[in-house]
Order: C-alpha cells, then structure tokens, then sequence
C-alpha cells in the first residue's frame, strides 16, 4: 500500500480490535476450515443464475396491479421496505460465510440465500425485471419519452465539481496505471440520488454526495473510453461508452428517469443482476454497501481464480484473527475474499492534507465521503 488510511479510518480499526480481541473464541468463526471443507466456489455464477430465477418466479406470483408504468416500486423489480400490509410477498437474503458456518443443518451449503416471505419488510414489485440489456422494458420506454428532469441542471454543477476536484486527479492516475483492460462498471449501495425529508420521504431536490458518486462512475466510463478507442477508428466520439449498470434498494421512477440520462447513461438493473454483470474485467464501484451484504464474496467466487478488474470502495480491513482463518459476523474479509485481495495493489485515495487540516474538507465537499476510499487494482 503506497499511502496509509486516513486516521479516521485508522481510529476506527484500531478500537474495534481492542475490543474484540478480547473476545473469547465463541465470537468467532472457523471461517478457513469451513471454507475448507465446502471445497469450492460458494456463490458460483450457476447459483447467482438459479437465484435470479428463483426471484423471478417469486415476483410472478404476485397480482400485476392495473397501472404498472405509474406505480413502480420503489426499487423497480427487487424489494420494497414497507409497513404492514396483507399481500403474500417474496424477498432474497445473501447469506455470508459467517451465517453458512453458524447455521449448521438450517441453511443448505449448496444454496446460500433465502427466498422466503415476510409481510413485515418486504413486498416484490411487479414491475418486470430489470436486466442490462433490456431497452424495450416498458418503463425505461416510459421514461425515455418523457421530458428531461428539472434536476439535471444541478447535477451538471456537480459533475463540474468532480472533474476540477483532486480526488477525480487522484483516481485519474490510477486509472492511467491499470494494467487490466476495463470492459464494464458494476455500481453498488451509491443510494438515490435524491434526498430525504425529515419523514423519511423524498424530497424534491437531489443529494450532492450522492449525485457525485454516480457522476464518478460515469466519468471514469468516459475517461477510460476515451484513453482505450484513442488510436482507433471511427473517431472516439462515435464509439460505445463503457457500460454502466447499477443497483441500489433505494432506487424509485426518479432514480430511473435521472440515471438513464446521464452520459454515459446508467442502467439500473434488479437483483440480483449486478452480480450476473460481474466478471475479470469489471470495476466495482461499491461506496456504501452494508457490511453484511457479501459482495466481496460474490466477486470472489463468481471470478474465481480471478478477481473484478478493479474496486473502488472502503478499505476490506484485514484483522489479527483473520491470520489464523476466523472471522466474525460483521467482517467482509474471509478468506477467499484475503486470497483474492492478494492479486491486487491497494491505494489509498485519501488526502494527507485532509487528515492534518479537516477544514481542508471544508473546501471540497467530496472529501467528506472519499476521504475513506480505496483503490484496488488487479496486478495482470
């Protein structure tokens, strides 16, 4: 690693370690003996596969409603979060190794999620699914014919933000120094690019960090479309940006009219096809995934023996009681997930003068969320 991680960062690691450690060995998982006598791959491309058609037949069972253009769910194809409600409903829940090694004879080894009901938290939409490459799905033909959103003209300031601010000049090194060709962008947890009331409602104007964080993914299709069709014929401009698909639970008809008239556009797809979009020659932009969603895991075992191209995301931290195989409920690093990490280069992309003046950040709102990020970069 060329930089270290921001104090923040290190504060936060630190702490968690002094109190874990302490911890006598029932908070913890013999991660590498199970992983061990599982013997392969856990969330192979084949069991992502029968999971997305396990969802599929799930959300066929619910009753269409009669306008389906107009009442999109909030996360267009997967879950919903909602309160009670009557209806027979549907959810998928990715199970990690920690819960695969804890479950015992509760969950099957050979299928590593649940597609269950619970009319508490979870309703499946019947909007059809979103795949990446479905341009006739009804609602994006929907929204392709509706005027361009009013916000667009915020998020123009904000691209103009990121291209002028030093972390796009720091990722734009790395892009420069990748030594593996980028074919695709796979985007998770960026959130909705609009904001929240104080009741939990959107409210009518669009979120900056949020906003930036798509606008990120997008800059980096274009700068590295630019560097890659450079030399080739026709012209770089005529030339098909590297895609972009994106899931995010929070995504509504909003989200989807927003996105998809971006430039490059991004393409929100349903769960669980941002995993099925992941191969050797994906970047993974993955900003706030929660930590007990095992997508590193995923891209572990859907790559393997590879890796993604890239990720850019927060720093997989690496514990002392990972060097003896164990984990515990809240880690993302097991250790296929170590064994991948070893093919690749980690960059801080942080600011030093960040961490010795904070109202540095002040300056550049995007230091307030990428003060913490990582860059890794898969060595060949």
């Amino acid at each position: 690693m060329s930089q270290p991680r921001s104090k923040f960062s290190q504060q936060i690691k630190d702490q968690k370690e002094l109190e874990i450690i302490e911890l006598d060995e029932s908070a913890f998982v013999d991660a590498k003996g199970f992983e061990e006598t599982m013997g392969r791959p856990i969330f192979t491309r084949a069991l992502i596969e029968q999971a997305a058609n396990d969802v599929e037949q799930a959300r066929e069972g619910v009753s269409r409603t009669a306008n389906q253009l107009s009442d999109a769910s909030l996360v267009l194809g997967a879950g919903a979060r909602v309160g009670q409600i009557s209806l027979p409903v549907s959810y998928m829940y990715w199970v990690n190794t920690f819960t695969l090694a804890e479950g015992g004879n509760t969950v099957a080894p050979h299928r590593p999620y649940y597609i269950g009901s619970n009319n508490e938290k979870t309703i499946f939409s019947a909007t059809p699914t979103f795949k990446p490459n479905d341009p006739d799905h009804p609602l994006r033909k929907h929204v392709a014919s509706m005027p361009d959103p009013p916000e667009l003209k915020l998020i123009e300031g904000y691209e103009a933000a990121l291209l002028a601010s030093p972390f796009w000049a720091g990722v734009r090194q790395r892009l420069d120094n990748l030594q593996v060709r980028i074919e695709n962008i796979v985007c998770m947890a960026l959130g909705t690019p609009f904001r929240y009331d104080d009741m939990g409602n959107y409210a009518e104007t669009v979120s900056d960090r949020r906003c930036t964080q798509h606008l990120l993914a997008c800059a980096i299709s274009k700068y590295l479309s630019q560097r890659y069709y450079a030399s080739s014929a026709p012209s770089p401009s005529s030339q098909t940006p590297i895609p972009i698909v994106a899931h995010d639970p929070s995504y509504n008809f909003n989200a989807l009219s927003i996105l998809s008239r971006l430039s490059p556009p991004i393409t929100i797809v349903s769960d669980p096809h941002q995993y099925l979009s992941i191969t050797p020659s994906t970047l993974i932009i993955a900003i706030g995934i929660p930590v007990f969603v095992p997508i590193y895991e995923i891209a572990a075992d859907i790559c393997f023996p590879s890796g993604p191209a890239a990720l850019l995301c927060y720093e997989i931290w690496e514990h002392p009681w990972h060097k003896q195989g164990k984990t515990m409920g809240l880690d993302q690093w097991t250790p296929r997930v170590g064994k991948m990490l070893e093919l690749y280069a980690a960059e801080w992309l942080g600011s030093e003068a960040v961490d010795a003046d904070p109202e540095v950040a002040g300056e550049n709102a995007i230091h307030a969320w990428a003060q913490n990020l990582f860059w890794y970069a898969r060595k060949e």
